[in-house]
């Protein structure tokens, strides 16, 4: 058995490259490989539940707009309690997620 590693910068290579036989796994964010997979039409590629690994992500703002950080904070924490994030997460990306 032949281990190697292969770092391929084009997210698409990496599906391609699995899609080939060429990997056996690659990591990249969900939503980001189910989209590929959806574009590129590929059938035979799994997604490995649980994540490996599951990262916070952070908004950053230009400083030029610190005055409205604390109220963009505050829209987004609202938004998420009744339910408007998770209907336009759903909609945006429930095309991708099975």
């Amino acid at each position: 058995m032949v281990k190697q590693l292969e770092i391929l910068n084009d997210k698409e290579a990496l599906f391609k490259f699995l899609d080939g036989g060429r990997a056996d796994v690659i990591l990249l964010a969900r939503i980001s490989g189910l989209k590929i997979i959806s574009d590129l039409n590929l059938k035979g590629i799994a997604v490995v539940e649980p994540p490996l690994v599951v990262k916070n992500l952070y908004l950053y703002m230009n400083k030029r707009h610190d005055n409205i950080a604390p109220v963009f904070a505050k829209i987004l924490r609202d938004m998420k309690k009744d339910g408007t994030y998770q209907r336009i997460y759903d909609h945006i990306i429930g095309d991708y997620v099975p």
